[in-house]
């Protein structure tokens, strides 16, 4: 039976692996971005199991990583087999088969119970976000000009969820007079200065939600 091997999000999910069966392809503007975070969370689980387990293995052909929303009743899963054996034989990958399921949305006052690698994985968060906000910035400053009054509403609520990063991993607004920015139901606002969000509002998931929505807007 292929198993669900770590999973990072919902409480309760498939035990299971469901098939994954679609992949992203490395022309997606932000495909390095997924593979380094999810290769970098792959490493951590494989060092976990060999320091608890005398010993870790390659995940078979059908094992998967679940990766939770929050703000949408669904989880990502991703079949890391194919990564895992190209990189480790130093082979460049072309696609990630990584799929999005329907699942129940976490309670509202969920999070995830990372304990003493709330740090790292916060860290590799950062890096997800930072990095594709900040290469495709310039685009939506061409397209949409430089005041993000004029952005889309999804790339003024990604601007917020950096600056974020940036800060700690807390709510930051320059101005108390700053427009509120939402996103599937989430909105932030001067007064929520200081709230942290990356694990309590936003999972993994959702970040890749994210920025697949904002991506849209780039081209």
């Amino acid at each position: 039976m292929t198993i669900v091997r770590l999973a990072l999000g919902r409480k309760g999910g498939l035990q299971q692996s469901p098939s994954v069966t679609t992949s992203m392809s490395s022309a997606e503007r932000f495909y390095s971005d997924f593979e380094a975070y999810l290769v970098g969370i792959l490493g951590f689980a494989h060092m976990a199991e060999a320091s608890n387990s005398n010993g870790s293995s390659a995940y078979r052909a059908d094992d998967t990583m679940q990766i939770s929303c929050k703000q949408s009743g669904a989880e990502w899963y991703w079949r890391a087999a194919p990564t895992e054996s190209s990189l480790t034989a130093n082979v460049s990958t072309n696609q990630l088969f990584l799929q999005r399921f329907a699942s129940p949305t976490p309670a509202q006052h969920e999070v995830i119970p990372l304990g003493a690698i709330n740090g790292l994985m916060f860290n590799f968060g950062q890096s997800l976000g930072t990095n594709y906000f900040e290469r495709n910035k310039p685009a939506i400053v061409v397209k949409f000009g430089a005041d993000p009054k004029g952005w889309p509403d999804v790339w003024n609520f990604g601007r917020i969820v950096r600056n974020s990063m940036s800060h700690r991993g807390e709510i930051t607004f320059l101005s108390s007079g700053a427009s509120p920015v939402s996103w599937k139901g989430l909105t932030y606002s001067p007064s929520d200065i200081g709230r942290r969000i990356l694990h309590t509002d936003i999972w993994p998931g959702d970040l890749f939600d994210l920025i697949i929505e904002m991506d849209s807007f780039v081209s």
